[in-house]
């Protein structure tokens, strides 16, 4: 489970913003929201959301995840001469300065500390510390020497291949990325980023490839998947999954998803793969007239091929506890619809696996939705005059249980709303409400 992810000067995060996990000592909804995990002492909530006004850093948040996994999960394999890292640019001081990401998190009982910073296209740092049984352990600490080769020093509880492996780790590549393979102490690490940490931007994007193949090789998990499209009501029976064998890197792939799928593929083709499988999907709908009418993938809602691309991850988070991040959740899906997935992650009867989901959205009928989510799980992001990101958690601000916090919200209570200027619907909204 992720515990806390800190990010400094990317995009539009120009000062250290730190997003926790931690639970607050508030008791509410303590069983159902939050999770005790072995090798963490403290509860963990198993779900937060960010809510923010248009172009405030939400999706900078996610993207910040995103790279620390892609870069992880393929530095050694997949070597860049320049590191797509975009620091502040803002100011442009912070343009010479260090990309910074720290991730603090459990797996395998066992809580790891991991960070690195990025600056012309080299790693300047790198750290890992481990807290088996409690206790903080710093297994390695990388320097930048503007040397061919990376600076590393080891603690003496880190075992296995190591000194060697400094050799094989040129400037631009993170040492966990090279040790994966050769230290088994470092490999539930190098695990956790690459299997256990998810993310979905808010595009229809591989999520498609991922729900339609995992619906060919498992007959249960299919069932789930045509379980939650009935739930939906999306007048869906039953899906077809159409396969066959092609070399081209996207096929017959709908055309939106096809540049998210193009690196998916990129990197099986890497692996050996000479002949990549090709899905087409067509949904079944029942119809009083015609119970076996079928529309195409694209000829279905926006919301249908959005909850098509995410029912997929969301039924594998909560059976293998992933961290599941997901960028405009509320993108083409109905409230009601998000509202039962939260549930579903803070029900320990479907949750069994300690699985997170952490989000963004504008839906601001979540905030006032009866036992759904504590005050530590929801979070802001507001720009300031300088362009900066601030985040910040809704614990900053003294709130009544009773208090009505979509309202508040769009008041501008809280911040992180748009600055709209004299509209009178905006107006309206703040006079109707005047205390």
């Amino acid at each position: 489970m992720l515990i806390e992810f800190k990010v400094k000067n990317f995009k539009s995060f120009r000062d250290e913003q730190t997003l926790s996990m931690i639970a607050h000592s508030d008791q509410t909804l303590i069983d159902e929201n939050t999770a005790l995990v072995s090798g963490f002492k403290r509860r963990l909530l198993k779900s937060s959301v960010v809510y923010g006004a248009n172009a405030s850093g939400k999706s900078n948040l996610i993207q910040a995840l995103a790279f620390v996994k892609d870069f992880v999960s393929s530095s050694a394999t997949s070597p860049q001469d320049k590191i797509n890292v975009s620091p502040f640019r803002c100011n442009p001081i912070h343009v010479t300065e260090p990309t910074e990401f720290t991730i603090d998190f459990v797996t395998e009982d066992t809580r790891y500390e991991y960070g690195f910073s990025v600056k012309d296209n080299r790693i300047t740092s790198e750290t890992l510390i481990a807290y088996p049984k409690g206790l903080p352990q710093k297994w390695f600490e990388r320097f930048d020497t503007l040397e061919s080769k990376a600076s590393i020093e080891f603690g003496t509880l880190l075992k296995g291949e190591k000194e060697r492996l400094t050799d094989l780790t040129p400037p631009n590549v993170l040492f966990l990325s090279i040790a994966r393979n050769y230290n088994k102490q470092l490999r539930p690490v190098y695990r956790w980023f690459r299997k256990y940490l998810r993310i979905i931007d808010a595009r229809l994007d591989a999520g498609y490839y991922y729900t339609a193949e995992q619906s060919i090789k498992n007959s249960d998990f299919r069932e789930m998947v045509v379980s939650f499209l009935k739930f939906a009501d999306l007048g869906i029976s039953d899906f077809i999954v159409d396969q066959e064998e092609t070399t081209s890197t996207v096929g017959k792939l709908p055309t939106e998803i096809q540049p998210a799928a193009e690196q998916f593929y990129k990197a099986l083709e890497s692996s050996g793969l000479n002949r990549l499988p090709n899905y087409s999907i067509r949904f079944k709908h029942w119809i009083e007239d015609n119970p076996e009418t079928v529309f195409e993938f694209e000829e279905e809602s926006l919301g249908t091929q959005r909850l098509f691309t995410l029912v997929g991850p969301w039924i594998d988070s909560l059976q293998n506890g992933y961290t599941l991040i997901v960028d405009e959740l509320d993108s083409s899906l109905h409230p009601l619809l998000i509202i039962e997935l939260l549930h579903a992650f803070h029900n320990p009867n479907l949750n069994t696996s300690n699985a997170q989901l952490i989000f963004n959205a504008h839906d601001v009928s979540l905030l006032d939705e009866a036992d759904l989510l504590r005050r530590d799980q929801i979070w802001f992001v507001e720009k300031d005059n300088q362009g900066a990101t601030q985040l910040y958690s809704l614990l900053d601000y003294k709130t009544r249980k009773e208090d009505l916090l979509a309202r508040r919200y769009l008041r501008g209570r809280f911040g992180a709303v748009p600055i709209i200027g004299d509209v009178e619907l905006v107006k309206r909204v703040s006079e109707d409400d005047e205390e």
